[in-house]
């Protein structure tokens, strides 16, 4: 091993005693870690949501009682969010996280919707900087008021579901998610929007509940985004 390799592994091996000994008074920042780790494994695998939660149980355990033998492990580690939270909890000492979560409702028109205060939307469109940008109220969803959301399922996909009562039996049920980046897109079949700005969602569990329905991961055999709706420019 060169002196490089050897640098490298000191300065991670000291990062995991950090990690280590201040996770372990912390109940709250260990579950952080934990959810992370497994949210990462999902992304860069092909294992579901419990077998990525599994093998963060794994990952976890290994911080604790394999810490002095790095190399075993340390390349499966190199893919999950746990090197990166080491150097950033080195450099910051600061721990990513954000976990969101949601109820889930159905609207009169029959879709599927993730429960968003309407408040998240307000503040952000009160500070975006688009000319001529309006509340994404819609009658379809709210009435002709704002009702923030998540879309999880349109009518037919709900239909496809095995219907309404087969799906309604979640109703209320949370799920978690995190927030992304901000997006554009004009909307080729609205009547009455030309552009739309939305917030980017990432959800493991609402993926997981769509696919035991037999549906996409993503809305729309995964051509969308999940999403929260802050803005619109009218027609």
């Amino acid at each position: 091993m060169g002196p490089f390799e050897i640098q490298v592994e000191s300065s991670f091996s000291d990062a995991i005693h950090m990690v280590r000994s201040e996770i372990s008074q912390d109940t709250d920042l260990h579950r952080s870690y934990h959810d992370n780790v497994a949210m990462s494994i999902y992304d860069n695998s092909s294992l579901s949501v419990k077998a990525a939660n599994v093998a963060a149980d794994s990952v976890m355990d290994r911080l604790f009682s394999e810490t002095e033998q790095l190399t075993p492990w340390g390349p499966g580690l190199v893919q999950s969010y746990l090197l990166e939270a080491v150097a950033e909890k080195v450099a910051t000492k600061a721990v990513p996280t954000g976990r969101m979560s949601g109820q889930l409702k159905f609207s009169s028109s029959g879709w599927a919707l993730l429960d968003v205060p309407n408040f998240f939307v307000r503040s952000i469109f009160s500070s975006m900087d688009e000319p001529g940008i309006s509340l994404p109220v819609s009658g379809e969803f709210g009435n002709g008021k704002l009702n923030a959301h998540i879309s999880v399922m349109n009518p037919e996909e709900v239909k496809a579901a095995g219907g309404k009562d087969n799906v309604r039996s979640h109703d209320g049920r949370s799920f978690r998610y995190q927030l992304g980046p901000m997006k554009v897109v004009t909307p080729m079949k609205s009547k009455e929007w030309r552009r739309v700005w939305y917030i980017t969602v990432r959800s493991p569990e609402l993926e997981e509940f769509r696919k035991s329905f037999g549906l996409s991961a993503r809305p729309n055999k995964n051509q969308f985004d999940f999403h929260i709706t802050v803005a619109v420019l009218l027609k």
